[in-house]
Formats: C-alpha cells, sequence, structure tokens
C-alpha cells in the first residue's frame, strides 16, 4: 500500500462536508478519495482471498501484515479478520493437541 495518513478518509470526509466550498475542484477531490479507497479495498480483498486460499491448502498463517491501512480500512477489516484469524490459528493447533493426547501432553494434578 502506499503510504497514507493513518486518518486519511476521516479527515477528508470532515474536510469535505464541513469546507467544501473553499477546496478547489471539491467534487473532483471527492471522486479521487473515492476511487483511492475503491482500489485500496480491492486490494484488501485480494489479500483476504489469498488468506481463504492458504486455509483452504491448509497452509499455517503466522501472521498478516496491516502496514500502510487507514484506520477505517482496519474498523472495516476488523471484524473479519479477527475472525477468520482465530478460526484458522484453532484449525492448526487443534491437530498437534490431539496429537500429544488428553491434557496436551501435561503432567496429571498432583505434579507426578
Amino acid at each position: 500500500f502506499c503510504e497514507l495518513p493513518y486518518h486519511y478518509i476521516e479527515i477528508s470526509s470532515l474536510l469535505l462536508d464541513a469546507a467544501s466550498e473553499d477546496i478547489p475542484n471539491a467534487d473532483r477531490v471527492r471522486t479521487l478519495l473515492e476511487d483511492i479507497q475503491d482500489v485500496r479495498m480491492q486490494k484488501i480483498r485480494t489479500g483476504m482471498q489469498k488468506l481463504a486460499n492458504f486455509a483452504k491448502n491448509e497452509e499455517r498463517i503466522k501472521s498478516v501484515n496491516l502496514t500502510g491501512l487507514a484506520s477505517a480500512e482496519v474498523f472495516q477489516i476488523r471484524p473479519f479478520l479477527t475472525g477468520a484469524l482465530n478460526h484458522w490459528y484453532r484449525m492448526s493447533v487443534l491437530p498437534s493437541e490431539m496429537a500429544r493426547g488428553p491434557g496436551g501432553g501435561r503432567a496429571a494434578a498432583g505434579g507426578r
């Protein structure tokens, strides 16, 4: 992602809503900002699809890089991303937990 201010969406919306008459070509600026948001959301969707493909192929997902996302973008994908990552984590941990047997390989109560 191109580096943009973390709150660029919120700031631009506030400025365009409160002072559009003071911004030259405000409608054009608004359209360009919407185009930028659309392109960035498409990149996010593509990244999410890649994550889904990793999970489908049972590949382990260790981390997800969110560098360069704006705050509103993070807010939009947070519910899906946290739910998906938790699900994928459980799927990757569960088989190793089952292989260790009951109790996860820990000593029985009593410290033996």
